[in-house]
């Protein structure tokens, strides 16, 4: 596996601090399609899967600075599996690796490490211009999908329409009321 974390400065308010995570999961989607020409698509907000499996998990967490109420600095943390054969039992069926066996030819882990660098560096530079959301979206697998929306103890139906500016997932419930999720409210996972 691949496993690193960074250490980023983005000039980002607090509002706008869930754009790291979702440009980050577009960075990383592309380093590992390149290396693996296998498309990759991106379960909101910080999953990646691969024919069905997840690859990836992206976690960022960040400090505030009080005083001007922005972002003193942000850690993303990525986990890669690269060419994971055997997982425990309970996640077997649901996690999956970029190869089933390393490539012999080529120093694969240092081409993904290098790739997802370069990739994150472009992509912390394009925070505010929005230019990967509509990357994102595409990669998207839950838009138009019935889905559950976990919260606590509750367990809510509802429909992802969209993904807004600010990289929430729009929901719709049944009742027709419509809501933006953030990533610290919400765990969402598909309807079996």
């Amino acid at each position: 596996g691949l496993y690193l974390s960074l250490i980023l400065r983005p000039k980002l308010d607090l509002n706008d601090s869930l754009k790291i995570t979702s440009s980050a999961a577009v960075a990383v989607a592309k380093a590992i399609e390149t290396v693996s020409n296998n498309e990759v698509r991106i379960k909101w907000v910080n999953d990646l899967f691969m024919q069905g499996k997840k690859v990836c998990g992206i976690l960022t967490e960040a400090s505030l600075n009080v005083e001007n109420g922005g972002l003193e600095y942000a850690v993303v943390g990525i986990g890669i599996n690269v060419c994971t054969r055997d997982f425990p039992d309970e996640i077997k069926d649901i996690a999956g690796s970029i190869f089933t066996e390393k490539p012999n030819n080529k120093p694969i882990t240092s081409l993904l490490a290098a790739e997802v660098l370069n990739n994150l560096s472009d992509s912390m530079d394009k925070l505010t211009d929005h230019s990967y959301l509509d990357e994102y979206k595409k990669r998207s697998f839950l838009i138009g999908k019935e889905i559950y929306v976990i919260k606590g103890h509750d367990t809510l139906e509802a429909k992802a329409i969209d993904i807004d500016d600010k990289a929430r997932l729009l929901v719709e419930y049944p009742d027709g009321k419509k809501e933006a999720l953030s990533s610290g409210e919400v765990s969402v996972r598909t309807k079996p």
